[in-house]
């Protein structure tokens, strides 16, 4: 089955494009459905299109980990149970098809605000693969998969994603997320130059975040040089940088004499934190060289 995307929500996308900051994707999808006034008169094929652009906006981010229901990066809104007691998810993935698919990457290389481009180039990726894994691995599989899910996707998402470090990101919340996402895709693919281009743009904003905010998230920045290190591999400044934010975080949360940064609960993850990290330098410094 094709699909036609209506001109109402080309055009909304397309004034979206446009923008010079953050996007709110709920607020686009609210549009976009306001838009369709007369739903009943549109093609099969145009209520595709319709389908296929407001999906790809209503997937989520992850939250502190969450990989379900998929095991994908991209989430559901919400979960609910029919009278048979099946989940039945908001947006599903697995009610994505090729067509769909084929669309979002389409949209990928046409946009230019780097938060759709990245988005619809990583839902290509990553719903694209799972989808064409779960084809291959069923007997039952209705169509053959056609469509080429190339690893150009991920590079364009990640590429996007660090762009939109710069004035795009909702809040500090959103910009870790993005550098974290940038640097799980480019290390998915192994491409050490986006890897690179990851791990500078990390250590870029910590720097400044550290520079011009009282009370920035610093454990986001631990948490991403923890998991990521190796694959990051980290020189031996990068990694003294590590600690080091996290003996300031310590210093800085536990100083009672300071209210605007003074933080029980802050200094003792700090210091749960800097343990971890040191237990983990002996367990290496007795194991020797591997």
């Amino acid at each position: 089955m094709g699909l036609i995307v209506p001109q109402c929500i080309r055009d909304l996308l397309s004034e979206a494009d446009k923008a010079t900051g953050p996007i709110d994707e709920l607020a686009l999808v609210a549009k976009m459905n306001a838009a369709i006034t007369h739903p009943e008169s549109l093609s099969p094929e145009e209520r595709r299109g319709v389908f296929a652009v407001v999906e790809a906006l209503r997937f989520y981010r992850p939250y502190a980990g969450d990989r379900s229901p998929w095991g994908i990066y991209w989430g559901s809104q919400f979960t609910l149970a029919n009278d048979e007691g099946k989940e039945q998810h908001s947006p599903d993935a697995l009610r994505i098809t090729q067509d769909v698919v084929a669309n979002w990457i389409e949209s990928s290389e046409a946009m230019k605000h780097p938060l759709l481009r990245a988005r619809f180039a990583d839902l290509a990726w990553d719903v694209g693969r799972l989808l064409m894994s779960r084809a291959r691995d069923s007997e039952k599989a209705g169509q053959p998969w056609t469509l080429s899910i190339s690893h150009t996707l991920a590079q364009r998402a990640a590429d996007a994603y660090i762009e939109a470090i710069n004035g795009f990101a909702e809040d500090e919340y959103h910009a870790w997320q993005l550098l974290d996402r940038a640097a799980e895709l480019a290390i998915s693919i192994n491409d050490s130059a986006r890897i690179r281009s990851a791990k500078d743009a990390l250590f870029r904003y910590h720097r400044e975040m550290k520079r011009t905010q009282a009370k920035y998230q610093w454990w986001r920045f631990d948490d991403v040089t923890w998991g990521r290190g190796k694959a990051f591999g980290l020189t031996t400044d990068e990694k003294q940088e590590a600690v080091q934010c996290l003996e300031d975080a310590l210093a800085r949360h536990s100083d009672s004499s300071n209210g605007e940064t003074f933080d029980p609960n802050n200094a003792m993850s700090a210091a749960d934190r800097l343990a971890r990290r040191w237990t983990s330098k002996m367990t290496c410094r007795k194991r020797g060289p591997q």
